[in-house]
């Protein structure tokens, strides 16, 4: 069986766990505890030098970066498929992943930052710089869902990566009507089982806050 070194609120994370649970692929989960710096001991180290999450063992190997261990589960596990056949729309999909990565993530990273870590508050300019950019990058994915059901036509992974980073904008206060065919996308990602599976659970959403409230609150 794998097991997924992890913590449940990250978006990488739960681009794994979307992979796993789409291809039926049973895991252990392995928690990470980031803010004890559980990531910056040297047995973790071991499995990852950047300290980042997730990680995947299967059996002998170990793998880090999301986007390589779902490229390696789609090459092991190649059904359901979640890159399509057509290398052009293969490349496509995997461009768009890495346009979640590159470019949503950063930006969702930063307000995460001002918005529940940032000892001083949120700093107002610095939230507005990252909605400016999230207002650009979903302009982008609107024109690219215009008449699509899916990223690049059919399910991907490109979906799976987009979805997660998306499905938190409106805890910023960012909403998706300015974007009908972001919006019109998103809830048919949302209600997929991998989706609700790969989210973290109430509890730990709860323990988590009181966790980062009591470490604002001791700086």
């Amino acid at each position: 069986m794998f097991k997924l070194y992890e913590t449940p609120i990250s978006p990488y994370v739960r681009k794994v766990k979307m992979v796993l649970h789409e291809k039926g692929l049973p895991y252990e989960s392995q928690p990470v505890d980031l803010l004890g710096d559980e990531n910056l001991r040297p047995e973790y180290l071991a499995l990852n030098p950047f300290h980042r999450v997730p990680v995947l063992r299967d059996g002998d190997v170990v793998l880090f970066e999301s986007t390589a261990i779902n490229e390696y589960l789609e090459e092991k596990y190649p059904e359901p498929a979640l890159l399509p056949r057509d290398p052009v729309r293969r490349a496509q999909a995997r461009a768009w992943e890495e346009a979640s990565d590159a470019y949503f993530g950063p930006c969702l990273g930063g307000l995460v930052r001002e918005t529940f870590m940032n000892p001083a508050g949120p700093d107002p300019a610095a939230l507005e710089q990252h909605k400016t950019q999230l207002a650009e990058y979903l302009t982008a994915l609107d024109r690219q869902l215009n008449g699509k059901d899916y990223v690049v036509g059919t399910f991907s992974v490109a979906d799976i990566a987009l979805g997660i980073a998306i499905s938190v904008l409106p805890m910023f206060g960012i909403s998706l009507d300015p974007y009908p065919n972001v919006a019109r996308w998103l809830p048919t990602i949302q209600a997929r089982d991998s989706f609700k599976k790969a989210q973290p659970t109430p509890e730990f959403m709860a323990e988590l806050m009181a966790r980062v409230q009591a470490r604002r609150g001791a700086r």
